[in-house]
């Protein structure tokens, strides 16, 4: 990509980091590293593409309801490896101000917690229209994972971000 900047070393896992400091704050991971922790956060970014990564449970009697649904919210945004989300830019600054409005704890997620992962927590940092895209990845890389957005395409999308945010959009 570009950047010829010293990044942290590589992962050997992706368990819940913090990464910014913004409502209760923002934490990244991958989906398999991070799902014992889920209860901790009140929103789950959920980056796979997939289906929920909460597990659902029916239990068939009245005093069961109670332990059916989590304590927190799960945002499932269809997006494939890889690849830029298609969504709206007002997507995420609507998400960071509910973040900071309701002080909530997030964590940010998708199957490697890299390349979406990356690209959602960019996506995050660009909806204030401070950072730069690179200033923003080259953050992340050298405080979660130097591989944190993994492609061109995603880069893409940020740079269309940034130009957005910075219009003041």
């Amino acid at each position: 990509m570009g950047n010829t900047t010293t990044y942290k070393k590589k992962c050997d896992g992706h368990f819940p980091t913090k990464v910014l400091e913004l409502g209760g704050g923002v934490w990244a991971g991958s989906k398999y590293d991070c799902k014992g922790s889920f209860p901790k956060f009140d929103i789950i970014l959920n980056c796979t593409g997939t289906a929920s990564m909460v597990p659902k449970h029916k239990i068939p009697y009245e005093w069961g309801e109670k332990f059916e649904n989590p304590v927190f919210k799960e945002i499932v945004l269809d997006w494939d490896n890889n690849q830029a989300v298609l969504i709206s830019p007002d997507f995420w600054s609507t998400l960071v101000k509910f973040i900071v409005d309701n002080n909530s704890r997030v964590l940010v997620c998708c199957v490697g917690g890299h390349g979406r992962t990356g690209t959602a927590l960019t996506a995050i940092m660009l909806t204030g229209g401070t950072w730069k895209t690179w200033d923003a990845i080259d953050h992340l890389r050298k405080n979660y994972c130097n591989e944190a957005v993994e492609t061109q395409v995603q880069v893409d999308y940020l740079k269309d971000l940034e130009v957005y945010f910075k219009a003041g959009k």
